[in-house]
């Protein structure tokens, strides 16, 4: 029993800190996105995220288009900055 919860919190443990690493690379690229200007860097880039994207599980999808959301600027949100 106690082997049991040991072996289950390990995998929690695990799972938890695959869930960060995922986020964290999708953070990355979206700041690589964000300072990149060559346009087809950007489709790469962008193209990585879809990949990245791909392979999640439900709630891991829903926190990285939250993070993608917040962090992502679009290119009408520059031109109004640069006005």
């Amino acid at each position: 029993m106690k082997l049991t919860k040991i072996a289950a919190l390990i995998t929690l443990l695990i799972s938890i800190n695959l869930n960060a690493s995922k986020l964290n690379n999708i953070d990355k690229i979206v700041e690589a996105i964000n300072i990149t200007k060559d346009i087809e860097l950007k489709i790469a880039l962008v193209e990585q995220l879809d990949k990245q994207l791909q392979g999640m599980e439900k709630k891991e999808l829903f926190e990285a288009l939250n993070l993608i959301n917040k962090k992502l600027i679009v290119a009408e949100e520059k031109k109004e900055n640069n006005i």
